[in-house]
């Protein structure tokens, strides 16, 4: 295009990264939807999902620029011009491979870690360790050592498994305690909202993703 030459006259020493970055863009175009993001017209902005919210700081490549051009408006120069803009990587590198003079970490795994994982550490340098106790106290969580219900429960038809499931929860709930159900699909979630079963649970919320 003319614009494309106009820039590589422009910046005719970089042809090299123009290329790599248009090919780039090419990619992220067929693909920009994904991740999942959400557009806040109210401010113009494009959230990506972060743990259990949105975040508006996180940039996908050229991908949010193309998710830009979709929804913000042409008169809203601002936001247009921050994210129409080549993105170039400066280079990545490892910071265990600095050869820095300390290292300073703190892990929740470290009683947990193999012979092969103690190998790895002492590569780099590492060679004194100290195990405190957790301020939370010792994991409540159980699987398949847990007691008052079963870890696995295997049902012979869609009618027992909608039964298995609401009977754990109303079991849970008896106790005081809260619970979350995940399905493996709408399609899953949608057939139990159907049943009659989860008509019989009391104050449940949805929660789509």
């Amino acid at each position: 295009s003319h614009e494309y030459a106009s820039l590589l006259q422009r910046f005719a020493d970089w042809e090299f990264v123009l290329e790599t970055e248009v090919a780039t863009m090419c990619h992220d175009l067929k693909h920009f939807e994904e991740p999942r993001y959400q557009y806040d017209a109210r401010l113009d902005r494009i959230g990506y999902v972060i743990m259990d919210s949105f975040c508006y700081d996180v940039v996908y490549g050229y991908r949010t620029a193309f998710a830009y051009l979709k929804h913000s408006p042409r008169n809203v120069d601002e936001s247009l011009r921050r994210a129409l803009r080549l993105r170039l990587s400066c280079g990545q590198f490892s910071y265990a491979n600095i050869s820095p003079a300390c290292i300073l970490g703190v892990s929740g795994t470290l009683g947990a870690l193999g012979e092969y994982e103690w190998r790895v550490m002492t590569n780099y340098g590492l060679e004194r360790y100290s195990l405190l106790p957790s301020v939370y106290g010792p994991s409540n969580f159980r699987f398949l050592d847990q007691t008052g219900s079963n870890p696995i429960t295997v049902a012979c038809s869609v009618d027992e498994y909608h039964l298995a499931i609401t009977n754990e929860v109303q079991q849970k709930v008896q106790q005081g305690r809260a619970v979350i159900v995940f399905f493996k699909d709408s399609e899953q979630l949608d057939e139990y909202l159907a049943t009659s079963y989860c008509q019989t649970i009391r104050n449940r919320s949805l929660l789509r993703e």
